[in-house]
């Protein structure tokens, strides 16, 4: 498995070592086309195997029948939930960030009608902000997306990026301030804004320069001067421009790589304190674009290098030459 798709992250919070989870342990186990890696958890997998023997051998009209397949399969409800009678994990604990709002709700609430009152305004607002802080993201979801990710184009370290963002398990600034580390801020010099996935990728001034240079790339392949590039693009892969599927591709992988490329100027920046201008970080990624392309023209046939890259491409004397 990549190295970025870990399921955990160890953090350090007062002297105490913590497991994170970024991403539910049970999407993991779904299939691809559901947000999932498809992965199978072996030990349960070969576990359930033998008591699926032992199930087969109980024939329902004895007696102790319901007992042995209660308890045989309660182990199991976790990673087989529809193989049973519940259709969810037999134990479950409320989150943390549902125990505190809970908790937060029941503070409120011993106070009367201070919500009611004049100062209500007031309450409202810390109220909302301390929902936005604890309350778990949604990530994207749909077939749409999951197609943008398992898209042909890219490679396993692209592909893995733009499942995480999917999931929201990018460990930003704003992520380790809901662990009570740092301070949630943006690491780029003179912004000061969340430092979320959507700020990171789309929001932060830092980006604009990449996103007008992939606007006008995308408007000379599509020929369509109507479709503009917005979050659920930059993100997801949603809502794409009219064009057929090898543009649809080649935009695929220059936004994919966009987003590498800004992650990792974002990583140099907090772990090294190396960050390089905007246009510095757009010639990487027109670099690396022009390095796939020739790659490509000389390990694939030609009619299939064709299809893939035909429209951003032109062959001159048994040359590439990429046209960004």
């Amino acid at each position: 498995m990549p190295d970025l798709v870990g399921s955990f992250q160890t953090c350090a919070v007062r002297g105490h070592s913590i497991q994170t989870e970024l991403v539910r342990r049970k999407v993991v186990y779904q299939v691809p086309r559901q947000g999932g890696l498809g992965l199978v958890h072996f030990p349960s997998k070969l576990r359930f195997l033998l008591t699926k023997c032992v199930f087969s051998a109980v024939e329902s009209q004895m007696p102790f029948a319901y007992f042995v397949r209660y308890w045989g399969g309660l182990s199991f409800r976790w990673f087989f939930p529809t193989l049973f009678s519940n259709s969810v994990p037999h134990s479950w604990r409320p989150t943390k960030a549902y125990c505190q709002m809970r908790e937060t709700l029941r503070i409120m609430s011993t106070v009367g009608d201070v919500l009611q009152s004049s100062a209500g305004d007031q309450y409202r607002a810390i109220f909302d902000d301390l929902v936005g802080q604890v309350q778990p993201n949604d990530y994207a979801s749909g077939p749409e997306v999951w197609r943008v990710v398992h898209s042909r184009t890219l490679d396993h370290r692209r592909r893995d990026l733009l499942w995480r963002i999917a999931h929201d398990a990018i460990v930003t600034n704003l992520k380790r301030l809901r662990w009570r580390l740092g301070d949630g801020i943006c690491p780029r010099t003179g912004c000061t804004g969340w430092e979320s996935v959507p700020h990171v990728f789309w929001q932060c001034g830092f980006v604009a320069l990449l996103w007008e240079w992939f606007q006008a790339l995308a408007d000379r392949l599509t020929f369509c001067n109507t479709w503009a590039v917005s979050q659920d693009y930059a993100l997801y892969g949603l809502s794409p421009p009219p064009c057929n599927t090898s543009v649809r591709g080649i935009l695929t992988f220059v936004s994919a790589s966009i987003k590498l490329a800004l992650w990792r100027d974002r990583c140099n920046i907090v772990f090294r304190g190396e960050g390089k201008p905007a246009d510095v970080v757009l010639a990487s990624v027109r670099t690396e674009i022009k390095l796939r392309v020739e790659a490509d023209f000389v390990r694939l046939p030609r009619s299939t290098f064709g299809r893939c890259w035909g429209p951003l491409v032109s062959v001159r004397a048994g040359r590439v030459i990429v046209n960004l």
